[in-house]
């Protein structure tokens, strides 16, 4: 083998080595690439998500509201029949509020 057969054998296994290395890069590029798009994703969760979040939890203030709107409606009909007879113009009284809360609740 001559001297120039020995250098362009060489340069063809440079060559070789480059190129298995620049695909290493390409792929190490693409893998962090994705990691940072996955990370991006966590960290800076998109208006949409964002949005859904916020109507996630006025959704469940309101189901607690209405839930404690009915447990007060609820108590103050026990107290209304219970004062029936003992207080009728109080149990009227009170009659009258919770007809103006019924109107004006969240239903």
């Amino acid at each position: 083998m001559t001297a120039t057969q020995e250098a362009l054998a060489a340069m063809a296994k440079a060559e070789q080595g480059m190129n298995s290395m620049i695909d290493d890069i390409v792929k190490s590029s693409e893998t962090f690439v994705q990691d940072c798009k996955e990370q991006k994703k966590e960290l800076f969760p998109t208006a949409f998500e964002q949005a859904q979040d916020r109507a996630r939890e006025n959704f469940e203030d309101f189901m607690q509201e209405r839930e404690a709107g009915r447990d007060l409606d609820d108590s103050v009909s026990e107290a209304i029949w219970l004062l029936q007879k003992t207080d009728p113009f109080l149990a009227k009284h009170l009659n009258q509020a919770l007809g103006k809360y019924r109107n004006n609740r969240v239903k």
